[in-house]
């Protein structure tokens, strides 16, 4: 869903260029050693996005939701990707290799769970079930990914 405003931002400066600009903002948080904050951030602002898009505001807004839940998302997915690089030199490769399967397997798992939660509970609960989860990642790993002294 917030690619569809990253596409619609992409019509006027080009969908790659739109793409990096989110991306790159997310990025320059997580070097720049802000990355608890960041991942804190990136899930309350994901959770936040969900919450709202729950809330089924107007159209209008909704832009400005789908666009806040999409950098909340890529700020704590960014800042989670650095922690990948920085596991192991010599490990890097295999890391960030778990890291994209594990990415790809919450795109292909979660249409599955969300469907089954629209079908059981209705989109709201569903939804704030995905805020809480999202907002949890973001706790979770900001305890446990701490910039540590290379080896």
């Amino acid at each position: 869903m917030a690619e569809a405003v990253m596409l619609k931002l992409g019509q006027a400066i080009g969908r790659q260029h739109a793409h990096d600009v989110v991306y790159d903002a997310a990025q320059t948080a997580a070097v720049e050693k802000k990355s608890f904050a960041g991942l804190v951030a990136g899930g309350a602002l994901a959770a936040t996005g969900l919450i709202l898009i729950a809330l089924l505001l107007p159209w209008m807004w909704q832009i400005a939701v789908y666009a806040l839940f999409g950098f909340g998302f890529y700020l704590l997915h960014s800042c989670i990707q650095v922690h990948v690089t920085e596991l192991s030199q010599t490990a890097r490769g295999a890391a960030a290799s778990l890291h994209s399967s594990f990415f790809y397997l919450g795109q292909a798992v979660g249409p599955v769970v969300y469907g089954y939660g629209f079908a059981h509970g209705g989109p709201e609960p569903s939804i704030f079930v995905g805020a809480a989860v999202v907002m949890t990642v973001g706790l979770v790993c900001s305890r446990l990914l701490r910039h540590r002294a290379a080896y």
